[in-house]
């Protein structure tokens, strides 16, 4: 039987969310964290290869280091993914954490490390996570600022959210965050959300859903 609507709706969201910058404690050590080697792909030919979104994965890691690992993280920087309309196949950020927990630090990317390749390994077998010690003598992001960003991204659905029953391997809802970037200029993370339905009404759902997350950690959305 034939779905109603049956047009590929898609609404690209852009959002602006603000930082502030502080000057790092004292007794704070940098690392680069990447998530990279991911297969990537067109955000509506691929997503449903349940392809490694790396912004999602990285964002993932660093939020498990301050929730359950109690480990006092400042990010410095936070980027990944190269155009709004593919799935990330990298991310990068720099990370300030305290001296003390270099080692808990590490031990967790570790794990995140092998998580990841339990997950992607049949998706995207090259994908991994590399940790490298940094030197930074700038200001860094706040406190809130970062478990803003952090939570956002992990908060916002990715990938298929429906299937089609109709055709096979067809996705009827979706999303990918398809960018995030740093606007040095006015303080300010650029978001970029490809939101992807066959129903007009599951479409604005989505996108009503992703507003709200991104509204409450004050971010502005422009959407086309």
């Amino acid at each position: 039987m034939n779905l109603p609507n049956q047009t590929n709706g898609s609404i690209t969201l852009h959002a602006s969310l603000p930082y502030r910058e502080i000057h790092p404690p004292k007794n704070y050590i940098y690392y680069k964290v990447r998530v990279t080697g991911g297969l990537g792909g067109d955000v509506e030919a691929d997503i449903v290869k349940q392809r490694a979104n790396c912004i999602k994965v990285l964002a993932n890691l660093l939020q498990v280091s301050i929730m359950h690992q109690h480990v006092a993280l400042y990010l410095v920087r936070f980027e990944g993914g190269n155009s709004a309309d593919t799935i990330p196949a990298h991310a990068e950020a720099l990370v300030a954490i305290p001296s003390e927990m270099d080692q808990e630090f590490k031990d967790i990317m570790i794990q995140g490390s092998c998580a990841l390749q339990a997950q992607y390994g049949v998706t995207d077998p090259d994908v991994e996570v590399l940790l490298d010690t940094a030197v930074w003598h700038g200001t860094i992001i706040d406190e809130l600022s970062t478990r803003c960003l952090l939570a956002d991204i992990n908060a916002i659905p990715t990938g298929p959210l429906e299937m089609r029953t109709d055709i096979v391997g067809t996705a009827m809802t979706s999303n990918s965050i398809g960018c995030v970037k740093m606007n040095h200029t006015v303080s300010c993370f650029e978001i970029t959300n490809v939101c992807h339905s066959f129903k007009d009404d599951d479409l604005n759902l989505l996108v009503t859903k992703i507003r709200q997350i991104l509204e409450v950690s004050g971010a502005e959305i422009k959407r086309r």
